[in-house]
């Protein structure tokens, strides 16, 4: 998805999220970002799901120093978390995540945690998997 295709308030959260998700990640330790559509970085990749077959991209991916440790993150604006494709999306990338040994994290406003833990528990992801952060 391409900011400039999201009405102007959406494009506003939408970034808010992915520079205070990018910010939370190198709290972390992890250096190494490329975040989706947002000035200064490079895109993370595209990663090939299997089952589905078909290829998906999280809107952050970031590494640590060694690149022993990778962290894929989604960020969900409130227009996002009422779309089922959003957890169906989350158990793709969670399951790609969890066959190469990295993480992923979902993040949100945090007025909308409670919605997106649902929405994790309904799809059978760990509901720690959502974070709250600043939008």
């Amino acid at each position: 998805m391409s900011l400039s295709s999201l009405p102007r308030a959406i494009q506003q959260e939408r970034e808010a999220l992915l520079k205070n998700s990018a910010h939370f990640l190198e709290e972390r330790g992890l250096q190494t970002l490329r975040i989706h559509d947002l000035a200064g970085y490079e895109n993370p990749p595209e990663h090939l799901i299997p089952v589905l077959n078909v290829p998906m991209r999280a809107d952050l991916e970031a590494t640590d120093a060694d690149g022993a440790h990778r962290t894929l993150g989604l960020v969900e604006v409130a227009s996002d978390l009422g779309d089922e494709a959003c957890g169906r999306r989350w158990q793709a990338l969670g399951r790609w995540a969890e066959d190469h040994r990295a993480e992923l994290l979902v993040f949100v406003r945090a007025e909308y945690s409670a919605r997106a833990r649902a929405i994790a528990q309904a799809w059978h992801l760990d509901p720690r998997l959502v974070v709250e952060v600043q939008g």
